[in-house]
């Protein structure tokens, strides 16, 4: 392995400071399942803090142009959660769904140049509330429709919150108008590289359907969101797979601390301030280096994925899964694409010799 390659993959780059927004995700994180685990409604919490992860969204806007996005966004993630939750446990019909939005939730994130997380939540919330509302015989955690889109509608608000109100301040207000006014203007356009992202996760997507069918209803949406997460951001064959490596290396080492969670086994308060720090380190590793940001975030998923009933060993085994089915399907795109890549190059070359 080259030097290079070494430190794309290892390698910690300067970052602006990211402890605002570390600290919005922690909150949006804790406080739903703290609220759950007040009223006695653990689960109800745990699903609210999948709303509240709006807060993820658009960072690199203002907040005020935030509050007008941030519930559009929402909307579209509680549609998501009923077309889910409607499919419940058709396996096939859910998995062509969430096909469905991956590729139209891509195009339009493409398009509209909104940065990570792009489709990822949409695909996560369809996948996961099928599961939520699916019976517990059949693998599911027998939730209610109301249920699960309530606590989804309720985190989202709480989420919208966490960055709406620092505006009342007016140090944070006026900074916030400095940000405002070096904006971007919102424009829609298709440029090549966008349309050529689209077409590679819609021939990852069709391939997804039978792979997540065969493993069965736990895998739904996440075999889709490893290979989104490998295929939405760079159009160049090079950077996308440098991606499905830190992907793959972070997965591992994640299993290092799945497995420490494992053997603590934490609960109610616990859990909670586990899932809190971990997402915290998510944000500052973000944009340093993805192998380290992935290392933690997967830890993050697999305690809130546990808190329906499986225990956290369990749903580690099946991200693991997940994540090498989603890599393998990335990189046979990615392969397919390299190979017409070189081909149109040799053709071009003979048609100019």
């Amino acid at each position: 392995m080259s030097r290079r390659v070494w430190r794309q993959l290892f390698a910690l780059r300067p970052a602006p400071r990211q402890w605002p927004a570390a600290l919005q995700a922690a909150l949006a994180v804790a406080v739903p399942p703290l609220l759950g685990l007040v009223i006695g409604e653990p689960r109800w919490g745990s699903v609210g803090s999948l709303g509240a992860l709006i807060v993820l969204h658009l960072p690199d806007r203002s907040r005020r142009e935030r509050a007008v996005a941030l519930p559009i966004i929402a909307g579209a993630l509680l549609v998501a959660a009923c077309v889910g939750a409607a499919l419940g446990t058709a396996l096939i019909p859910g998995l062509v769904a969430m096909s469905v939005i991956a590729v139209g939730g891509s195009f339009l994130a493409q398009a509209l140049a909104v940065g990570p997380p792009g489709a990822l939540f949409l695909v996560l919330i369809t996948g996961s509330a099928g599961q939520l509302v699916a019976p517990a015989a059949a693998g599911g955690a027998g939730m209610s429709c109301l249920e699960v889109v309530a606590s989804l509608a309720g985190g989202a608000l709480l989420g919208y919150l966490i960055v709406v109100l620092p505006l009342l301040a007016p140090t944070i207000r006026a900074r916030d108008r400095m940000i405002f006014a070096q904006r971007t203007p919102w424009r829609f356009a298709v440029p090549a590289s966008a349309r050529l992202i689209v077409a590679r996760i819609a021939a990852a997507a069709v391939l997804a359907v039978p792979v997540s069918a065969a493993l069965g209803l736990h895998h739904a949406a996440w075999v889709m969101l490893a290979c989104l997460g490998i295929l939405q951001k760079d159009a160049d064959v090079y950077s996308a797979v440098l991606r499905g490596m830190q992907r793959l290396i972070g997965t591992g080492l994640a299993i290092i601390l799945v497995i420490v969670l494992a053997a603590i086994d934490p609960r109610g308060w616990e859990r909670i301030a586990w899932a809190a720090g971990l997402i915290f380190l998510f944000e500052l590793l973000l944009r340093r280096n993805l192998t380290w940001a992935l290392a933690v975030v997967t830890p993050m998923a697999v305690l809130l994925a546990s808190a329906a009933g499986q225990s956290i060993s369990e749903v580690a085994a099946e991200r693991v899964v997940d994540t090498v089915a989603g890599a393998a399907i990335a990189g046979i795109v990615l392969l397919a694409a390299a190979t017409g890549e070189r081909r149109r190059s040799t053709t071009g070359s003979t048609h100019v010799g």
